[in-house]
């Protein structure tokens, strides 16, 4: 098999495995799985708007923008697109590590928040994965929209994790915290 056959294969393999994820309430946004290395550069444009322009980057930084995570095989990346006549834009991502059952990365624009595409990207992810599983991931206490969003998903922090919520609420401090959610 030749180099752009395999590419081909890859393409044709993404628009099947993406059909199934598109999210019925959106007309206009699609949410599915990455076709990759094709949506790299538009993954990367999005992660890009997360940092002011110019801003100095450390190395974590760095990688999500690059998008280095998802091009690892266990990694799978959930892209919400915004489809037009003239173009297309991905306006957010979430990635999964299908091992671990790990969410990392989950990520709106700022021109795009508020229309319930943080709540599609998650639900593509839940719909990617074989059942049962419990699904976990790691939310900075600070970022009350994301706890409230993973919260009314059913996610839960338990355990040290619970009581490192509770402590954060009735303190300045930026903590993170685990949460979790089981899938039948």
């Amino acid at each position: 098999m030749t180099v752009s056959s395999r590419h081909l294969l890859s393409l044709l393999l993404c628009i099947i495995a993406s059909a199934r994820l598109v999210h019925p309430s959106s007309a206009l946004v699609e949410i599915r799985r990455a076709c990759l290395p094709a949506d790299l550069p538009q993954i990367r444009d999005c992660r890009r708007t997360a940092f002011p322009e110019g801003a100095q980057l450390l190395g974590a930084s760095k990688s999500f923008i690059n998008a280095d995570q998802i091009q690892r095989e266990n990694i799978v990346c959930v892209v919400a697109e915004e489809k037009s006549w003239s173009a297309s834009r991905v306006l957010g991502t979430a990635d999964v590590d299908v091992d671990t059952n790990t969410v990392n990365n989950v990520f709106v624009r700022e021109d795009a928040r508020g229309r319930g595409l943080g709540r599609s990207l998650m639900e593509g992810v839940e719909g990617i994965l074989d059942r049962p599983v419990t699904l976990s991931l790691q939310v900075d206490t600070q970022n009350t929209p994301a706890v409230g969003l993973y919260q009314s998903l059913g996610f839960e922090a338990r355990g040290i994790h619970a009581l490192v919520s509770g402590l954060s609420a009735v303190t300045s401090w930026s903590l993170q915290v685990k949460m979790t959610k089981h899938l039948d």
